[in-house]
């Protein structure tokens, strides 16, 4: 869809990406394993057993907000949307340690 510029960049390879990093598990939920590594060496340190395999390393975008966003969707037309605005004390940070700032429910919102 063309939007690859607008998320966060992936690397393959820990001695090529731009630190700091996020390095989380590829098969996971709600920030369990997730740390931010600061060099090639952190990663290492986490992702003993094998890089690719089982880890994502990501480009960590700093800021004290983060908004996550569900959409409920039927034959493809958007029947509902819930965002949910989590905001924290740094602008370093791994979910899930962050005070919910708001919610706002429905298709307008």
């Amino acid at each position: 869809m063309g939007l690859l510029k607008h998320l966060p960049a992936h690397f393959a390879d820990p001695a090529y990406a731009r630190y700091p990093c996020v390095l989380k598990p590829s098969v996971g939920e709600f920030g369990k394993d997730t740390v931010i590594c600061m060099s090639g060496s952190d990663v290492l340190k986490v992702a003993q057993d094998g890089f690719a395999s089982r880890w994502v390393l990501q480009e960590f975008v700093p800021g004290c907000c983060e908004y996550a966003v569900s959409f409920l969707v039927h034959q493809g037309q958007i029947l509902d949307v819930i965002c949910t605005k989590y905001t924290y004390d740094k602008d370093v940070y791994v979910w899930p340690h962050v005070k919910v700032h708001c919610h706002l429910h429905g298709a307008a919102a």
